[in-house]
């Protein structure tokens, strides 16, 4: 299995351009995650607000798979 590495940056906005379409205007913040999680309040402009959890397998694939 290949594993990649990709920036949260990155992994926020190819999850908006797949679920939104390309050149949505959007906002992110942080909220409190857990200990193997991020967690980020998604604002798609003008008025749709999702929450987004990123899981964190401490780079350790065999958690996940």
């Amino acid at each position: 299995m290949e594993v990649i590495s990709i920036s949260k940056d990155d992994l926020i906005k190819e999850l908006v351009e797949f679920y939104f379409g390309e050149n949505k205007e959007y906002e992110v913040s942080q909220l409190e995650g857990g200990i193997n999680n991020f967690t980020y309040a998604l604002k798609i402009f003008p008025d749709n607000e999702y929450v987004i959890r990123i899981y964190n397998n401490s780079n350790n694939t065999n958690r996940v798979i």
